[in-house]
């Protein structure tokens, strides 16, 4: 049976960069769990940009590489994908920016380490991204010694990384702090990670339930696997990609699933898209979609680019590529709308929609001869809202021959949510 409209705007939304009407088409055609199996297993065609890797760090640097990576990453985004959703994903959840790392060569490498191991195991890109130049900057990892070991590293990867504060004490904290000692960057091999015995203590350690002469893989090991990191990490999917808390009992049944499957992505994701409560919370659309969501779909929408303007735009509207606001990274759900972010995002929506001529070059080809009704059908699905409520759907119907229509379709509520 064909798969409901609903459901699957629901999916390409969240999996997504919105619905656009050849899509919602074919998913509804194929089904959830088939879509999904192409997208996992969509081959990696992206590389970065060889003329920021040749460029050399320094503050000035970066900031005069800073739009051209950001354009790069956006057309990326723009492809879209599950792969990019979820590149996107662990940009927030492992969290880096220009300051301090000031080098876009390092930065636009991490990039595209996540986009690598975006769908692959969970335990590998913690291991992988811990020991990544950029992160080690950022949390200042690199000058880890024994005399002086580094506990804002160790704790950063504890409480944002894995378990989540509250599920280890301070004597664990120091002895990971410890383990994590003579991870190092080798400047003159370009800035490479570099495991030097030599500043390392190879003393005993006591860590959680482990015990010797442990190293800082061991104890990403071995938070990996712990069950607070499970729920952690699943929480997380489930607020960036639904926009909204996850309803009772769903942290813990993904959690179990990602236990069991060692952190396998493809498996976490598959069970999250095709769970029960899932699939119900389409008919709820409490999701907010954060700046670069919303900036991603209306601009295909319009058939618009990005330029330096648009970055100054997504700014404002909380949430530039490299550079989060905090180590936490940026926020989600109802966090990305206050009262400035909120008019920063009408604005927006307004003068994009203003100065597109998309519509009007194909508005009376797509709406010649209808009914209102079957008019507002036509603009809806353009706008990628064929599952509009019928507020909106009769408000278009009215409207449909209004000049404006295009900037008040676009401005609705419906479009703000995922």
């Amino acid at each position: 049976p064909m798969m409901d409209l609903r459901q699957a705007c629901w999916l390409l939304r969240c999996a997504g960069f919105g619905a656009p009407p050849t899509e919602v088409a074919r998913v509804r055609k194929i089904g959830a769990s088939s879509w999904l199996d192409q997208q996992l297993r969509a081959p990696l065609s992206t590389r970065p940009g060889p003329w920021v890797t040749r460029l050399p760090p320094g503050q000035i640097g970066v900031l005069l590489q800073l739009s051209g990576m950001i354009g790069w990453w956006m057309e990326r985004l723009a492809c879209g994908g599950l792969r990019e959703k979820m590149t996107l994903l662990w940009r927030g959840y492992f969290t880096t920016g220009v300051d301090p790392v000031f080098s876009g060569g390092l930065l636009m490498c991490q990039n595209q380490l996540l986009r690598e191991n975006a769908l692959g195991h969970f335990e590998e890109l913690l291991l992988r991204v811990s020991q990544d130049p950029a992160m080690l900057i950022y949390l200042d990892g690199f000058r880890n010694r024994p005399e002086h070991p580094n506990e804002n590293f160790a704790r950063e990867v504890m409480e944002l990384f894995t378990t989540g504060p509250g599920h280890y004490s301070e004597e664990d904290l120091r002895q990971a702090a410890r383990a994590f000692t003579g991870w190092e960057l080798a400047w003159l091999q370009g800035g490479q990670f570099r495991n030097n015995p030599a500043h390392h203590d190879d003393s005993s350690k006591r860590f959680l339930n482990l015990r010797g002469q442990l190293n800082g893989e061991q104890i990403l090991r071995r938070l990996a696997r712990d069950p607070a990191t499970a729920a952690h990490v699943c929480s997380r999917l489930w607020e960036f990609f639904c926009g909204q808390p996850a309803p009772e009992g769903e942290v813990e049944r993904l959690a179990e699933v990602f236990l069991r499957h060692h952190g396998a992505m493809p498996v976490v994701l598959k069970s999250l898209f095709l769970g029960d409560a899932f699939q119900a919370a389409a008919s709820q659309r409490q999701g907010i979609k954060s700046p670069i969501e919303l900036s991603l779909e209306i601009n295909g929408i319009l058939g618009f680019g990005y330029g330096l303007a648009e970055f100054k735009d997504l700014q404002n509207m909380g949430q530039l590529p490299f550079l989060p606001p905090s180590v936490a990274g940026w926020r989600q759900g109802n966090g990305w709308i206050d009262t400035s972010t909120l008019q920063s995002r009408l604005d927006w929506v307004q003068r994009k929609a203003a100065k597109a001529t998309v519509w009007a070059d194909r508005g009376r080809q797509l709406v010649g001869g209808c009914t209102p009704q079957q008019a507002a059908d036509r603009l809806l699905q353009f706008c990628h809202q064929p599952d509009a409520g019928s507020a909106l759907r009769a408000a278009v119907a009215q409207n449909y021959r209004q000049p404006e229509i295009l900037q008040m379709v676009l401005a609705s509520p419906e479009v703000q949510l995922k």
